[in-house]
């Protein structure tokens, strides 16, 4: 397991999270489950019939109410993951077959020990408190040998950052314009870290930061890149202006 172990745990700091963070994160999805399970028994757990759609489309809006949200930035909630999944399957249903929710409830759902459906990551819950474990412990001996890894790079200062307001506050007054390109290829922790940077502005005006991007050429998923970042930009900076190019200025019409 040593190389999807290395993978997960660089994952979960290109998220940003330390191990405690993604302790949170666990005990949060454990509570999610609570209202997720009985949905997934609700609608899964006879055979997927014509009913299925209109019982997706309920389930769709309780999950909406009891959807807390999530304390990480560029961490979705599990009923917000789940929501978004049985949103494009209602759209899949709208083509009349049945064959989509079939195939949605073998990859997604399994039935448990007392009989009811639920989802399958509900059930990882040991091996991911494990691997919070073994993060901890990684962390733990590379301090102590006074080694850092690529991804410990941005981390660290993060926690320095968080640490000590006085030199964020000393940053923000030496950096006072921020750009940022290539906004939709950033990840989690990158986007910590620029919100720590710029700050929140003064005087209830956000600060002097410009972002440039596109949500179609998201390239660097596989580096942890999260497009949720352009996507959900005016919610974290919600007096930013939007200004959409529309002319390519880069390439020239052939001769």
């Amino acid at each position: 397991y040593l190389d999807s172990a290395t993978r997960a745990i660089s994952e979960l700091k290109k998220a940003g999270l330390s191990p405690e963070d993604f302790r949170d994160v666990i005990a949060l999805n454990e509570e999610a489950y609570g209202v997720l399970n009985p949905l997934i028994d609700r609608v899964f757990a006879g055979r997927v019939s014509k009913q299925t759609a209109g019982d997706i489309r309920q389930a769709l809006g309780e999950l909406a109410a009891g959807d807390p949200g999530s304390p990480y930035p560029g961490v979705s909630s599990v009923l917000k993951v789940l929501g978004e999944s049985l949103s494009g399957l209602l759209s899949e249903l709208a083509g009349g077959t049945n064959t989509p929710a079939s195939k949605w409830k073998t990859k997604h759902t399994e039935e448990a020990a007392d009989g009811t459906r639920i989802h399958k990551s509900s059930g990882h819950t040991e091996k991911l408190l494990a691997l919070a474990d073994l993060y901890k412990s990684y962390q733990d001996r590379i301090h102590q040998m006074m080694y850092y890894d690529y991804d410990d790079m941005i981390l660290e200062t993060i926690k320095v950052l968080e640490e000590n307001p006085q030199l964020a506050r000393r940053i923000r007054g030496r950096y006072e314009y921020i750009l940022v390109d290539e906004f939709q290829d950033t990840n989690g922790a990158q986007m910590k870290l620029l919100r720590l940077v710029a700050g929140e502005g003064k005087d209830g005006k956000g600060p002097n930061l410009m972002v440039v991007g596109d949500d179609d050429q998201s390239i660097y998923k596989f580096q942890g890149a999260e497009l949720a970042n352009i996507l959900e930009f005016t919610e974290t900076y919600p007096d930013a202006e939007i200004i959409t190019i529309t002319s390519n200025y880069r390439s020239t019409e052939d001769v």
